[in-house]
């Protein structure tokens, strides 16, 4: 897979991430066939960081972890703005765990009225 692919299928998954929820690295990389790794390099390179939604993804252990728009603080004020619950713990910001989502859940699970909404849909 070429890198412009893998950057358009991990920032499209981004945007099954609803407003107030988060994901992992390591879940986007399941649902995107690439490392945990490759994931942050893409999300670190992420040219429109607010439009495509990076901050929405933490690490396995619920800490928020870094990013490339302003550090923790700019991080953690963006996803209290969204309603994700987070508290302190060792010093640095972590998710609530039940605002934690595994993509693979929304994709074989989609959110109400989103599979409803793509039935309507028409071919031409």
């Amino acid at each position: 897979m070429s890198p412009a692919t893998s950057s358009l299928i991990v920032y499209t998954l981004l945007h099954l991430i609803p407003p107030g929820k988060v994901t992992t690295y390591s879940s986007l990389a399941r649902a995107s066939g690439l490392s945990p790794r490759a994931v942050g390099r893409i999300l670190a390179r992420n040219p429109s960081p607010i439009a495509v939604p990076c901050h929405r993804v933490v690490r396995s252990d619920g800490s928020i972890g870094g990013y490339s728009m302003g550090g923790p603080r700019v991080k953690a004020a963006l996803l209290k703005l969204e309603g994700v619950r987070l508290y302190r713990s060792g010093g640095s910001w972590r998710v609530h765990p039940e605002d934690i989502v595994d993509l693979s859940s929304i994709l074989l699970d989609p959110p109400e009225g989103s599979a409803e909404a793509l039935s309507t849909v028409k071919a031409d």
